[in-house]
């Protein structure tokens, strides 16, 4: 699951576990700032920080050991198949953007407004090349444009650019039309079913606001 997916269910998580405003914008904080910290929780984040960034860690693992994602990324070329799970966070963002009266009741624009906001109350426990992606993903509303298959192709290519491997770009992009058509089905079907454990998983959080 990528960032547009992370802060639906971080809200979802927020709502159905009835949860106070300090713990709702830790949650929807810890949908982006998981991805921008690594390692151990750290003990001076705030406790709220510490269970979004808990929860969307739970939700990657969810996700990686979901047969959904396998079944995709075996539709993968061969030289691309090792980064596939990479390309299939993005196309997941894609179709909830493409389908998102179909797939919740949230009002988008509002939902990512109440993440930006969030997240910017807590950059300051980023490094600054992290506050830097939040400023730059606030400033473009980049949670906005996963429906734009442009917007997609390059973020496919931003992750073959880190990854150091722009020799596939040209098969990438060949592709990824087709296979993200392919994937509808298991990419709707994961989130219902990551969003069913976000349901039940109160307890994973607990940890990090004792």
């Amino acid at each position: 699951m990528n960032f547009l997916a992370h802060c639906l269910l971080a809200a979802r998580a927020a709502d159905s576990w009835n949860s106070n405003e300090e713990l709702r914008q830790g949650l929807l904080a810890g949908a982006i700032i998981g991805d921008l910290t690594k390692g151990p929780l750290k003990p001076e984040f705030p406790k709220a920080l510490n269970a979004g960034i808990r929860l969307h860690r739970k939700i990657d693992a969810w996700s990686n050991r979901s047969p959904l994602v396998s079944a995709c990324c075996q539709r993968v070329p061969p030289p691309l198949r090792r980064f596939a799970p990479i390309f299939l966070d993005i196309i997941c963002d894609h179709h909830l953007s493409c389908n998102w009266q179909q797939m919740t009741n949230a009002d988008q624009p509002v939902l990512l407004q109440h993440c930006y906001e969030a997240t910017q109350t807590h950059r300051g426990w980023v490094s600054p090349r992290g506050q830097d992606f939040i400023d730059f993903m606030v400033q473009d509303n980049l949670l906005a444009g996963y429906a734009d298959w442009t917007n997609v192709e390059r973020g496919l290519r931003s992750v073959l650019r880190r990854l150091n491997r722009m020799e596939l770009a040209e098969t990438l992009e060949t592709f990824a039309p087709d296979w993200a058509q392919a994937c509808t089905s298991e990419c709707e079907a994961l989130f219902n079913e990551l969003a069913a454990l976000v349901d039940e998983g109160q307890a994973v959080v607990q940890p990090a606001m004792e």
